[in-house]
């Protein structure tokens, strides 16, 4: 596959093997793994192409002054043992309800490290999350990506990708 082709089926596979599992701290978000053209044009896994991963969602079923409440965690692109799977991107859910609810950024760095960034929090936690868009880059080069935005999101996975903290 080349261009266009290439982007769309690398786009289909992050999302198309997309699964919440358990973690020890929390729960993780996998997505599937693929082959992509190196800056060489070479075939390259997307992990040693792209370094950083950030995955964007909205809270259901409530909103603040018209705002969802929104959650963007950014974390790093790593290979699983498995090759076809990128390791999963934790969410620390414990850690997060210690915290006030609010507007912040909170900085994991135990395990997998993440990065998680709060907007349109008000009073309470949001406890369901639905996934908007996946981005994969490279934190060098700003202009190397794959960006699967809220309709391929959509149309890509059979449902909603939900995270429920309960």
């Amino acid at each position: 596959l080349e261009g266009s082709a290439l982007q769309l089926a690398s786009q289909k596979r992050v999302l198309s093997a997309a699964k919440i599992i358990s973690l020890s701290e929390g729960i993780g978000i996998e997505l599937g793994h693929f082959i992509t053209r190196g800056p060489d044009g070479k075939k390259q896994f997307a992990c040693h192409v792209y370094n950083r991963i950030q995955l964007v969602f909205f809270a259901e079923g409530i909103a603040d002054a018209g705002n969802k409440p929104r959650m963007e965690i950014e974390g790093e692109c790593k290979m699983d043992t498995n090759i076809n799977r990128i390791s999963a991107i934790p969410i620390p859910v414990a850690k997060i309800l210690e915290e006030k609810p609010g507007n912040f950024e909170l900085n994991f760095l135990e395990g997998n490290p993440v990065t998680i960034h709060f907007e349109h929090v008000t009073d309470q936690w949001p406890r369901e999350w639905s996934l908007y868009s996946v981005r994969l880059y490279d934190q060098d080069k700003r202009s190397s990506e794959v960006f699967v935005d809220h309709q391929q999101v959509q149309e890509t996975t059979s449902g909603p990708i939900r995270v429920s903290w309960y």
